[in-house]
């Protein structure tokens, strides 16, 4: 697969300017929080727009081993599909949030048309490459997993695959089939372990460092005596959702998502696979685990992200089908041999304390007509969990003194702003960082009418989260933006990754 480039001429970006400390006053249905822009991340540049391409959404960003960052975006006009395919946007970044205008792309800024049909998830390997995944068109209308590898220059990466990127399709027994890699684990060494799916079960693929193929990796047969990944399921016959793969102690991986039960409910869901790759054991058993977080009439809770917190714990989070952020931590241990295949609840995890609901962290369900979606979650050194996602209304937002674009059109009501959580350790709210109704909830919310936070990585204490934001108006593209979190809920002012022309 060739990769075509694009001109950074199709790109601009704009940053809010450094400024006094000011508070910012946003509202969800009667409720005030505050902010305050500090001027110490991201501030102080606008370079000027230009023909612009359209962001579609925030994908992922990534820590350099420098303490900056990379932030990658899906953009339309993608050539696959007929013109309808996702291309892929690279910014990078210092530690405070300032575009690298040198030594990155053209000004800080990559664009890349991979021939993907979707953009899902990047990660920055010990190299210092970039890895970014999705989709590519396969045969009989069907897709592909996909992989674009880039120098920390953001240039192609020749040697992955003679162009940087390729695709593997699971296609087994000559059959085309759905594929898509959902998120991606780069291995110290280079090797790169794709998780996602293949039409109802996850799929998993190790590709070598120069983007071949592992074929002594899987479970399942390339027809020459070697395999091509790992294909299967959480329960025995049920549907599979595979979101992450993690390498746990003894160099064994855990794929996480969801799967559908029995009684044809969603619940989130791990599985551990052998050092190879292999099945170890059959699905529903011991190695496979599936936890009803709610129960009927709460019938889907689907897992977003999935975090390794020591080489045996892994927190799940996700969300409840009556929009509450949810939460659990599982734990790996040995069978009677010894060996860590084994997975249990971390009954150190305490959550939400609901009865029958142990081991299980909610958020206080929200009023209709208002929802919520839980996209990304990460775990900080001292153990606190930090989940970020959004908050949405059908409900108008009054207006109040200090408020800056609060209230709706009468023809499009909804308001859309970002969700944080902070869990202690233990799993339980955490009280002494918001003081709202749940304890652990912090609500922002960019000055615009829709935002919603992506993506949280760490930056010791601090959370940095990707979002977007955007206007009331639904023509309008949205705008990646960078927000970090300083001394509890004082955020710095932020970065902003502008695909719009307005």
């Amino acid at each position: 697969m060739f990769i075509r480039s694009l001109s950074l001429a199709c790109l601009a970006f704009t940053a809010a300017l450094s400024a006094p400390a000011q508070a910012f006053n946003n509202s969800l249905d009667g409720t005030i929080y505050n902010y305050y822009l500090d001027g110490m991340f991201g501030g102080g540049w606008a370079p000027p727009n230009s023909e612009v391409l359209t962001m579609k959404a925030p994908v992922a960003t990534a820590r350099t081993a420098d303490g900056g960052y990379v932030i990658a975006v899906s953009l339309t006009g993608g050539g696959a599909n007929g013109g309808t395919g996702e291309q892929i946007g690279l910014a990078r970044l210092d530690h405070n949030g300032n575009l690298v205008t040198s030594g990155f792309g053209a000004g800080g800024v990559v664009t890349k048309d991979a021939w993907f049909t979707r953009v899902t998830d990047m990660v920055i390997d010990a190299q210092g490459r970039i890895v970014v995944v999705g989709a590519a068109p396969d045969n009989g209308g069907k897709t592909d997993l996909a992989v674009a590898r880039f120098n920390p220059d953001g240039s192609d990466d020749s040697s992955f695959s003679g162009d940087g990127a390729t695709q593997v399709g699971i296609d087994e027994n000559g059959t085309w089939t759905q594929d898509i890699a959902y998120s991606v684990l780069a291995e110290p060494d280079g090797r790169l372990v794709l998780v996602g799916n293949t039409d109802s079960r996850f799929a998993v693929v190790r590709l070598l460092p120069n983007g071949d193929v592992d074929h002594s990796f899987g479970s399942i047969t390339d027809g020459q005596g070697g395999a091509r990944g790992t294909a299967s399921r959480f329960l025995t016959d049920m549907f599979a959702l595979g979101t992450r793969v993690m390498k746990i102690v003894d160099g064994r991986y855990v794929v996480a998502g969801s799967t559908m039960t029995a009684e044809g409910n969603f619940n989130f869901a791990a599985r551990v696979l052998g050092s190879g790759g292999q099945l170890l054991v059959n699905a529903g058993s011991s190695a496979s685990f599936a936890v009803s977080m709610l129960d009927a009439p709460i019938k889907d809770n689907v897992l977003s992200d999935a975090v390794l917190v020591d080489p045996i714990t892994i927190l799940l989070a996700g969300t409840t089908a009556d929009s509450r952020f949810a939460a659990t931590r599982i734990k790996v241990g040995p069978d009677n041999g010894g060996n860590y295949t084994v997975l249990n609840w971390d009954t150190s995890f305490v959550g939400s304390g609901i009865a029958n609901r142990a081991y299980r962290y909610f958020s206080n369900p929200v009023a209709s007509p208002t929802w919520a979606l839980l996209h990304g979650a990460a775990v900080d050194a001292d153990g606190n969990a930090w989940l970020v996602g959004d908050i949405a209304s059908t409900l108008k937002r009054p207006a109040g003194a200090g408020a800056q674009r609060v209230l709706q059109p009468a023809e499009d009501p909804l308001s859309m702003m970002g969700k944080i959580v902070r869990l202690k350790p233990d799993g339980s709210p955490d009280q002494d960082w918001n003081s709202d109704a749940d304890g652990s909830n912090y609500y922002w919310k960019a000055p615009a009418d829709f935002t919603n936070l992506q993506d949280v990585v760490m930056d010791g204490a601090m959370p940095v989260v990707l979002g977007s934001y955007r206007n009331d108006d639904y023509q309008e593209s949205p705008k990646a933006t960078m927000i970090r979190l300083v001394l509890d809920r004082i955020f710095a002012d932020n970065f902003d990754f502008d695909q719009s022309p307005n």
